[in-house]
């Protein structure tokens, strides 16, 4: 099994999810432990197959309720699914176990800027994120590539990873850092 959890990882770091997907699929299901299947729930979220990813990740709740991992993984399918109060939750849920998670952070300040608009919320999920991994704070912004906008002539910019995130935002002025910004987020 150690072989296995192995591969799993560095398939998962060479992005070739369906890989761990079809590796997983020939255990027998009384092998799929808790972390197998989170893996496989992993997997699936990576491969865009969200609502997999989220029954699997459902049919180990009990065992995930405390960790925060279990958490990040629920958000993230929600978040995906454009269920963003229970993506909301789930993040919350998973920072309340693991204060120090970044991308936890990131995808409440994502959440708060683009969908339930809550300016405080923002700030202080901003406010974590700047103090527990700076580098995801400014490459929130840095990722972004400038475009022209439409029927305008502000600078704007998109997410490069994918039509689910195409949506267009006012870039930050040069020089300037995120947290001069957050009227814009």
């Amino acid at each position: 099994m150690e072989s296995l959890l192995e591969q799993i990882s560095q398939w998962h770091e060479a992005d070739q999810h369906q890989k761990i997907v079809d590796a997983i699929l020939q255990l027998p299901q009384e092998e799929r432990t808790y972390q197998i299947t989170g893996y496989l729930a992993r997997a699936y979220n990576n491969l865009a197959r969200y609502e997999e990813g989220l029954a699997l990740l459902e049919s180990i709740a009990d065992e995930g309720r405390e960790d925060w991992v279990w958490w990040y993984r629920m958000g993230y399918s929600y978040f995906r699914l454009s269920r963003f109060a229970e993506a909301e939750e789930a993040f919350q849920r998973a920072v309340a176990l693991n204060p120090e998670e970044g991308d936890c952070w990131y995808f409440l300040c994502r959440i708060y800027r683009d969908s339930i608009h809550k300016p405080e919320a923002l700030a202080a999920a901003l406010e974590q994120l700047k103090r527990v991994d700076p580098r995801e704070f400014y490459r929130s912004f840095d990722n972004m590539k400038p475009i022209s906008a439409p029927g305008g002539n502000k600078t704007h910019r998109q997410y490069p990873n994918g039509p689910e995130n195409s949506r267009y935002e006012p870039l930050p002025r040069p020089g300037l850092g995120p947290e001069d910004h957050l009227e814009d987020w």
